[in-house]
C-alpha cells in the first residue's frame, strides 16, 4: 500500500506540472504524440503513460518476433493470413502497441485512478467511474471498427480484434460506449492510433483472408499477451528519457535485455542430429535395437504424429528423444517438451534429457511440475497493480518454463494447453516451436485421455508435431489417437513392436522386426490380497538366499501395513524400504535417489538381499531393475508394465531362486473381493486379468494378444462391465466440459461466447475455479512445520527460503480443504498459496473427518473417523 501510495502521489504531481506547464510526459519536439492524447495513463504504480506502453509493447513484440523459438508460429500466422513472414511480423508487432490503446484511452478507465485522470477529466469534463468497465472488450470493437474503415475485410479484422479482446481473459465486465465528451476524448485515441501506424508502419492493406481462425486467433493472443507482460515487469517501471527519440531508443533496448533476461531469446539453431551416438554417446551401429534402427531409417521427418510401441526396457525413451531432436534440427524447431505421468518420472528424464542437450551444446531444459519451483532462480517482479499477480505467476522461472527451448514434467503441464485455462495460449504458443513428446500414452484413465485427444487436435490444427510411447496400448485407443491427429486408419496393423505415423491424413505403419527385450515372464497367482502379514510371509520366502524384491500395492495404506508388517520379521541382513507418494517431498526424494542407487543400473551399491514395498511410483519410467516381484492385481496392461521392472537390465547376475522372471500376482481368496484395489482400477478388469492368468507371457510376442484379449468388449453385458463403462462415459462428459472446443478454421471459438471461454485457473488458489487434469479425489497440500516456522511463514513479506523449507516439509493426502481452517492449521500464501501449515506439535490433523498423522518411516498416515 505504501509503494502505491507514494507512485500515485508521484504521478499527481507530475500531471499537476505538465497540466500547468503545457508540458508533454516525457515529449520530443517532434512527437508522433499530438494533443490531449500526452496526458493519457496506463499503469499507475508506478505511472507509466499510454503511449509509452504501446511504445514498450510493439518493442518487446518486435524482440519476440526475431527468435527462432517463435518461428514456427510466425509461419503459422503467415500462413492463416496468407502473408509473407515480414508482413505477419510487422501486423503482430502493431497489434501489440495497439492492445491497450482504445481501451484505456476511455473515460471509464482513464477516471479509476482520480490523481491520474485530472488532466482528462478537465479536458473532457467527465468524472465518471465504472467498476465493470473491461478495457480489453471496448479494445476489441473499437480495433474491428478501425480496421474495417481502414479497408481490412470482416474475417482477418474479427481475429486480430478478437487476439485484443482476450489479452486479460476476464471472466465479466462491460465494453459501454461513452458519448459524453466523444469527440475530445475520441480524437486522443485516433491520435495514439495514427503515432502507433506511423511508428510500427502494419501494411493492414494485405490483410484479406484467414484460413484458420482458431490457429490464428490463440497465437495472436499469446505474443500480444507476452509482449504486454514483459512490457508490464519491472525493468519498464521507471523507464524515462528527456525526449521521444531517447524514449524510444531506451525502451528498444530495454525490450531487447528484458527478452533475454526472461530467457525467451533463442540460442543457436538446433543442430542437424543423424545419428543416435550424437545425443547418447553408449548407441552406435552395433548396440542400435530393432526398434532403434527403424526410427533412423524409416521414420518420416514431415509426419505430424508418430506412435511407437514397444516392450518395457527396449528403449524408447533414448529413440524418441533421438527422433525428436532430429525433427527439430530437420523442422527447425528449438527443443522438446518431454511429458510424464508423474513428478517423479519427470526428474529422472529431467537429467537424461539434460544429458543428451548437453551432448549437442544445448542449454539445460526446464522442469515443470508442482513442486519444480524449489529448483528455480530467483523470480521477476512486476510493476503495475492490475497485472500484477498474473504476471509474476507467469515470469517465473517455472511457469515460463513452457516457454523455454525445451523442458521437461508432468503431462498435465502439456494438458492445461487444451483446456479453457486463463492464458492457455501461452502453453500453446510455447509447444508451437517445440517436438512434444508423451510417454506412457496408455496410462491415462478416460478423463485424462479425452483431454489428451483434444490436446492433439490442437497440435494438428498448430503444426506442432508429437511423438507418443507406450508399451501396452489397445487398438481402439491407438485408433482414437490417430484419427485425433486428423489421421484416417484404415487397417490397424496387430504387428509388436510398431512404428505408426500420421502426415496429413495418410496413416504408415511400420513392423519392427525382432526386439533386443526377449523376455518370458511367469505370472502366478498368490492368494492374499489385502492380507499385510501373508504379504510379509511371501515376500521374506522369496528373499531368504537372496535378491532384489519389489513389492508392488494399489493403495499407500495396504503398502505402510506391509512395511510394518515385514519391520518384525526380517532378518538383520534384508534391506527393507517403503516408497510411495505421501511422504515429505524431501524424503520423498531422498528416497526415490536411494531406489535409483540400490536398483538402478549402476550394480555398485545394490544389495545382496532387499524388498523395496512400494505404490505405483515405481510402476512407470523409472529405470529400476529387480530380481522378481509380488504385486497386487491390477490390470494386465499394468502388470506387463511392472513386469518390465523385473530382469529389465541384462547381463546382473540373478539369485538361484530367482533365475527365471517370475511376477507373482496377490488375489483374494476363492470367491473374495478384490476390497481397495477394486477402488483402484475397474473390478471388470481385474476380473478379467484374474481369468486371464496364470501363464507365461512371451516378450515381445504375447503382449498385444494378452491386452486385447482383457480389454475386449463381452459378447453379453455384464453388470461390471456396464458400470465401467458407464464411469468411463461419465469421465468423457466431465473432460469435455473442461476442454477446449474443437479448433475451427472457420471461426473462432471464443465468438460464440457471450464472456470468456477462459474460465479455469491453473493454480491452486482458493476460490477461483481450478483446472483438474485429472479426476482423483482432491489433493490437499500441508506443511509440516515448528510453530515458530509457521509463525514466520505467515509475515509479510513472505522469505522465500522459508517457503521453499515449508514445502520440502509438505506431504499429500487426498482430502478438500474447509471452508474455514481451524485449530493450528493456517492457509499458505504467495508461493504457499494451496498449502496448509501445520505445527508439528499438533498432531493429529483433521481435515473434516479426515485424521492425518505423520511418521518419519510410514510417511502420512490417514484414517476416517
Amino acid at each position: 500500500m505504501g509503494a502505491y501510495v507514494f507512485y500515485c502521489t508521484l504521478a499527481f504531481i507530475r500531471c499537476i506540472h505538465y497540466l500547468l506547464m503545457g508540458k508533454k510526459m516525457s515529449s520530443a519536439e517532434n512527437s508522433q504524440v499530438q494533443g490531449n492524447a500526452k496526458y493519457l495513463w496506463a499503469k499507475s504504480t508506478p505511472f507509466k503513460n499510454l503511449w509509452h506502453h504501446m511504445l514498450d509493447s510493439g518493442y518487446c513484440a518486435a524482440n519476440l518476433v526475431e527468435q527462432r523459438l517463435f518461428a514456427h508460429v510466425i509461419t503459422l500466422i503467415s500462413e492463416a493470413l496468407e502473408l509473407p513472414n515480414c508482413d505477419t511480423k510487422r501486423i503482430i508487432i502493431y497489434l501489440a502497441a495497439m492492445h491497450d490503446c482504445h481501451g484505456k484511452a476511455h473515460p471509464a478507465f482513464q477516471c479509476k485512478v482520480q490523481e491520474l485522470s485530472l488532466p482528462f477529466r478537465e479536458i473532457i469534463g467527465i468524472n465518471d467511474r465504472c467498476s465493470t468497465f473491461r478495457h480489453e472488450k471496448f479494445g476489441e470493437k473499437a480495433i474491428m471498427k478501425e480496421l474495417l474503415d481502414a479497408g481490412v475485410p470482416m474475417l482477418p479484422a474479427r481475429v486480430l480484434a478478437s487476439a485484443i479482446g482476450i489479452h486479460h481473459q476476464k471472466s465479466s465486465g462491460d465494453s459501454r460506449n461513452e458519448r459524453r465528451g466523444a469527440e475530445q476524448w475520441q480524437a486522443m485515441r485516433d491520435d495514439l492510433s495514427q503515432a502507433a501506424q506511423a511508428v510500427f508502419q502494419p501494411p493492414l492493406d494485405k490483410l484479406h483472408t484467414c484460413t484458420h481462425c482458431d490457429a490464428a486467433v490463440m497465437s495472436l493472443a499469446a505474443l500480444v499477451i507476452l509482449a504486454d507482460w514483459i512490457a508490464s515487469s519491472e525493468p519498464f517501471a521507471m523507464l524515462d528519457a528527456p525526449d521521444e527519440q531517447a524514449y524510444r531508443k531506451l525502451s528498444q533496448e530495454t525490450a531487447k535485455q528484458t527478452v533475454e533476461a526472461y530467457g525467451l531469446a533463442s540460442g543457436d539453431v538446433f543442430p542437424a542430429i543423424e545419428q543416435y551416438n550424437a545425443i547418447w554417446s553408449f548407441l552406435n551401429e552395433d548396440t542400435l535395437r530393432p526398434l532403434q534402427r527403424v526410427i533412423l531409417s524409416q521414420c518420416e521427418p514431415e509426419a505430424g504424429l508418430t506412435i511407437i510401441e514397444a516392450p518395457m526396457g527396449e528403449g524408447k525413451t533414448e529413440a524418441a528423444a533421438f527422433y525428436a531432436a532430429r525433427l527439430c534440427g530437420r523442422t527447425n524447431r528449438q527443443g522438446i517438451y518431454f511429458a510424464l505421468p508423474t513428478a517423479a518420472t519427470s526428474n529422472q528424464m529431467y537429467q537424461r534429457i539434460n544429458t543428451m542437450l548437453a551432448a549437442i551444446g544445448r542449454g539445460e531444459a526446464r522442469l515443470m511440475h508442482g513442486m519444480a519451483w524449489l529448483m528455480a532462480e530467483t523470480m521477476p517482479n512486476t510493476s503495475t497493480a492490475e497485472d500484477r499477480d498474473e504476471v509474476n505467476a507467469w515470469l517465473r522461472p517455472m511457469r515460463r518454463a513452457m516457454l523455454a527451448e525445451s523442458a521437461v514434467g508432468t503431462v498435465d503441464q502439456a494438458m492445461m494447453a487444451a483446456m479453457p485455462v486463463r492464458f492457455g495460449c501461452l502453453r500453446l504458443l510455447g509447444l508451437t516451436g517445440k517436438v512434444l513428446v508423451v510417454d506412457e500414452v496408455h496410462a491415462y484413465d478416460a478423463y485424462m485421455g479425452t483431454i489428451i485427444e483434444r490436446l492433439l487436435m490442437w497440435c494438428h490444427a498448430l503444426g506442432i508435431q508429437v511423438v507418443l510411447l507406450s508399451a501396452t496400448l489397445t487398438l481402439e485407443k491407438r485408433r482414437h489417437l490417430l484419427k485425433a491427429y486428423g489421421g484416417k486408419p484404415d487397417t490397424l496393423s496387430m504387428a509388436y513392436p510398431l512404428l505408426t505415423q500420421v502426415s496429413g491424413d495418410r496413416v504408415t505403419q511400420h513392423d519392427v522386426a525382432g526386439s533386443t527385450m526377449r523376455n518370458r515372464y511367469r505370472f502366478v497367482l498368490r492368494k492374499g490380497l489385502g492380507d499385510a502379514p501373508e504379504i510379509a510371509r511371501i515376500a521374506l520366502e522369496r528373499v531368504r538366499e537372496g535378491g532384489c524384491l519389489c513389492v508392488l500395492l494399489n493403495t499407500v495404506r495396504e503398502a505402510q501395513e506391509a512395511y510394518q508388517a515385514m519391520q518384525g520379521l526380517a532378518r538383520s541382513d534384508t534391506t527393507v524400504l517403503l516408497y510411495h507418494a505421501r511422504f515429505k517431498a524431501k524424503k520423498r526424494d531422498e528416497l526415490e535417489q536411494t531406489c535409483m542407487r540400490l536398483f538402478g543400473k549402476d550394480s555398485t551399491q545394490r544389495p545382496m538381499c532387499a524388498i523395496l514395498v512400494c505404490t505405483q511410483v515405481v510402476e512407470q519410467s523409472l529405470d529400476v531393475d529387480f530380481d522378481g516381484i509380488l504385486t497386487a492385481i491390477a490390470p494386465i496392461d499394468l502388470l506387463l508394465q511392472r513386469a518390465g521392472r523385473v530382469h529389465r537390465h541384462a547381463g546382473r547376475v540373478r539369485p538361484a531362486a530367482m533365475q527365471q522372471a517370475f511376477i507373482e500376482v496377490l488375489v483374494p481368496p476363492e470367491g473374495g473381493q478384490y476390497g481397495a484395489s477394486a477402488y483402484v482400477y475397474a473390478p471388470w478388469l481385474l476380473k478379467q486379468t484374474h481369468e486371464y492368468l496364470p501363464r507365461d507371457i512371451q516378450v515381445p510376442e504375447d503382449i498385444r494378444q494378452a491386452v486385447e484379449t482383457v480389454y475386449q468388449t463381452p459378447e453379453d453385458i455384464p453388470d461390471d462391465w456396464a458400470r465401467m463403462m458407464f464411469e468411463e462415459q461419465g469421465k468423457n462428459a466431465q473432460a469435455k466440459g473442461n476442454m477446449l472446443p474443437e479448433p475451427d478454421a472457420e471461426r473462432f471459438f471464443g465468438w460464440d461466447d457471450l464472456q470468456t471461454p477462459f474460465s479455469l485457473e491453473d493454480g491452486e488458489e482458493r476460490g477461483s475455479i481450478v483446472a483438474h487434469t485429472r479426476m482423483s479425489e482432491p489433493n490437499q497440500r500441508i506443511a509440516l512445520l515448528p510453530a515458530d516456522r509457521v509463525k514466520k511463514l505467515t509475515a509479510e513479506p513472505l522469505n522465500t527460503a522459508l517457503a521453499k523449507e515449508a514445502l520440502l516439509s509438505s506431504f499429500t493426502v487426498a482430502a478438500s480443504a474447509p471452508a474455514m481452517l481451524t485449530g493450528n492449521l493456517t492457509e499458505g500464501k504467495g508461493l504457499l498459496t494451496g498449502t496448509i501449515l501445520a505445527c508439528d506439535d499438533g498432531q493429529p490433523i483433521r481435515l473434516g473427518n479426515l485424521s492425518i498423522r505423520y511418521e518419519e518411516a510410514l510417511g502420512a498416515i490417514t484414517e476416517r473417523v
